[in-house]
């Protein structure tokens, strides 16, 4: 937000939201007027490209399966991955616009979400924190950044695909288990 954005700046917004296609990028220009004791403030919003539109446009126009398809192989094959793990834990997959939710049914708890669009997978430490256990929930994210090399939110963390794939086998074998024994201890009455 600036008063008045340089062409250069002005540029590199452009550039930035007509090169992604899944995030936005804008400026705001924020002019002030005055006449007297009086201020008028009007905000401009500048970087919307007729080309940046039209792309997200187009994505947000996929469906789930077209999203799927035109992902990269790192996060189809997490989503694979992701999807052998619902079963084996007996996980319910349900389809959303844009992802796909993994519940389960005997814990009335959902434990995973594959955000396509996002090239990520979102874990539920909250459920764990809120019934007070927040030093299970915190041990976990700890170790979920580890494992990953990532800094992660506390409550709904999102692991990259591309990082959760380069260390599957200590993320099924270690922390998977420990995640789901500390939902279902949340899920128990206290």
């Amino acid at each position: 937000m600036a008063d008045l954005i340089p062409p250069e700046l002005l540029s590199v917004i452009e550039f930035l939201n007509d090169q992604m296609t899944r995030t936005e990028v804008l400026g705001i220009e924020v002019r002030q007027f005055t006449s007297g004791s009086d201020r008028l403030v009007t905000p401009t919003v500048v970087g919307r490209t007729r080309e940046a539109a039209k792309a997200k446009r187009q994505t947000e126009s996929l469906s789930l399966d077209e999203l799927i398809k035109n992902a990269g192989e790192e996060t189809r094959e997490v989503g694979r991955r992701i999807a052998a793990l619902g079963e084996l834990y007996g996980l319910v997959e349900k389809r959303r616009p844009k992802s796909l939710v993994y519940d389960s049914p005997s814990l009335d708890r959902r434990l995973f979400t594959w955000y396509v669009t996002y090239d990520t997978v979102e874990f539920y430490l909250g459920v764990v924190a809120d019934t007070g256990d927040r030093e299970s929930a915190e041990a976990l994210r700890i170790a979920l950044s580890d494992l990953t090399g990532s800094t992660l939110t506390s409550r709904h963390p999102g692991v990259n695909c591309v990082k959760l794939l380069a260390n599957w086998d200590a993320f099924v074998e270690e922390w998977v288990p420990r995640y789901v024994e500390a939902v279902a201890a949340s899920s128990t009455p206290h």
